[in-house]
């Protein structure tokens, strides 16, 4: 990648047990949606890893000219990842709607289409409901009990 701010370029790694990347991966395709500040970035296992921007960089022990050591931030250190997905098949290109946080994501024969959604909680009386996915929720009880609740619709 290249950072502007610095006319440096550096690689973003993202292989490791954060995003379930195995080190055999290899990337297949990019895609920034500058609002959002997110990048998706397709693999040839068929990941699809979500990275935000936070505009962090944390600073790094560098050595200068003579030896010298000095801290500096690192441009790989402002992006977060949030999420890995698999889809089936390896990622040949990705593609961000410009007006939604909608991502197309193509393999050789299918096309998946990824919405962002924000997932809701809710905490009353020592119980807690937590969305996990855009259709199913979780209730657990502080005393222990739990129930995972599907539905047939949609969930916002």
């Amino acid at each position: 990648m290249w950072d502007a701010a610095s006319e440096d370029n550096f690689s973003l790694p993202v292989t490791g047990a954060r995003t379930g990347v195995s080190r055999t991966d290899h990337v297949t395709a990019v895609a920034l949606h500058p609002l959002k500040r997110l990048l998706a970035v397709g693999t040839a296992e068929g990941k699809v890893v979500f990275l935000r921007h936070t505009g962090a960089a944390a600073k790094r022990e560098t050595r200068g000219p003579g030896g010298r050591r000095g801290r500096r931030s690192h441009p790989a250190d402002a992006w977060s990842p949030l999420r890995t997905m698999q889809v089936d098949g390896s990622v040949q290109a990705l593609d961000w709607s410009p007006a939604t946080s909608i991502l197309s994501v193509q393999m050789s024969r299918d096309v998946d289409v990824l919405a962002e959604t924000e997932l809701q909680r809710h905490l009353e009386n020592q119980c807690a409901a937590l969305q996990v996915s855009t259709n199913e929720v979780v209730l657990q009880r502080q005393s222990g009990g739990r129930v995972r609740v599907t539905t047939g619709i949609n969930i916002r």
